[in-house]
């Protein structure tokens, strides 16, 4: 599983706990400031690897951490798409992005992003 990110964003090295923090809505901006927006797959076996890789959790336990933070109004879920391709798409569209996929496109402006 590789995390990318927009070309723009400018830290290019993250440690896992700021990984589960951006995606558990704790760590909202980069290191110049700019706002994060973290995207996620809706479902399948990259989303099952990535969450329980990066944020020490199953699917279900993602699902039910942001059900429950949108329920007492402490934050809203990452925007989740159906395929990777369409990840990736935002993520090289949109300024602050970050996601993860199963490869490293080649064809789409995105940054790897080495997770420590």
């Amino acid at each position: 599983i590789f995390v990318l990110a927009n070309k723009g964003v400018p830290d290019k090295e993250l440690q896992r706990e700021s990984v589960e923090r951006i995606y558990l809505g704790k760590k909202s901006q980069w290191s110049d400031g700019t706002r994060i927006v973290p995207v996620v797959l809706k479902s399948g076996s990259t989303h099952t690897a990535f969450v329980k890789k990066f944020l020490d959790r199953d699917a279900s336990q993602f699902s039910t951490y942001w059900k429950q933070a949108v329920f007492t109004g402490r934050g809203m879920p990452p925007k989740s798409f159906e395929t990777e391709a369409e990840l990736i798409e935002f993520v090289s569209n949109t300024p602050g992005a970050i996601g993860y996929a199963s490869f490293v496109p080649t064809s789409k402006p995105v940054s790897r992003i080495n997770v420590k």
